[in-house]
């Protein structure tokens, strides 16, 4: 008992680690948006709004329990990421 509680506590570490790695990579993804891109004026400052409310409801989706996103709030998601991806599409288009 006491060797798969460790084993336990190890694997909760571990993922523990992958997580702040993940939220340091997120982090430096959207500081590196927000000063090439949006800083930059290459982009209006309402996409790096919204990939950071993506992101936020993909975190609570993912870690906290109980979490439902209302219909609303899926089809704004929807609609915001569609025209961001139509803006990246324009704005990588411009520049090959």
């Amino acid at each position: 008992m006491k060797e798969e509680n460790e084993s336990i506590k190890i694997r909760i570490n571990e993922e523990l680690e992958v997580a702040k790695r993940r939220l340091e990579a997120a982090k430096l993804l959207f500081e590196k948006f927000g000063l090439r891109i949006i800083k930059t004026n290459f982009l209006d400052k309402k996409f790096g709004q919204y990939l950071r409310r993506a992101y936020e409801m993909r975190e609570s989706s993912d870690y906290e329990i109980g979490v439902v996103f209302s219909g609303d709030e899926v089809r704004t998601l929807i609609k915001n990421a569609e025209e961001f991806l139509k803006k990246a599409q324009e704005f990588v288009e411009k520049r090959l």
